[in-house]
């Protein structure tokens, strides 16, 4: 379809660059600086708070998703396992990882996009 001798592909792109004008102007126009209390990092770059960083596993949120209620494991029941498109499949407890394997320590941050983090390490 054309109108006034431009394709409608041409007038999309006209109006959606003069709504991205328009909302810029907007933006600039209604500009605030930050207030100091949205200064002091109550979260991260990412979005998330921060929130039981370097008191262990016990710290960690306990859902994992709005209404998720995961059931509690025991340890002896626990497997981690890989499979498919790998070149050795892998079955292993938590004993066999404690005796195949040399304890590393590594620090990490978990940032969660239910808006959770935290930082730990773990050896």
């Amino acid at each position: 379809m054309v109108v006034a001798g431009y394709n409608l592909l041409h007038w999309h792109i006209l109006f959606g660059l003069l709504l991205t004008a328009a909302v810029s102007a907007h933006m600039v126009a209604r500009a605030k600086p930050l207030a100091a209390r949205h200064q002091r990092g109550h979260r991260r770059f990412t979005g998330s708070r921060e929130g039981g960083s370097y008191r262990g596993n016990g710290a960690s949120p306990v859902v994992s998703w709005v209404a998720d209620r995961p059931a509690p494991m025991a340890v002896a029941d626990w497997r981690l396992q890989a499979g498919g498109a790998v070149r050795s499949p892998l079955d292993v407890t938590l004993a066999d990882i404690g005796e195949r394997y040399i304890p590393v320590e590594v620090e990490a941050i978990l940032d969660c996009t239910g808006a959770a983090g935290s930082s730990g390490s773990s050896g």
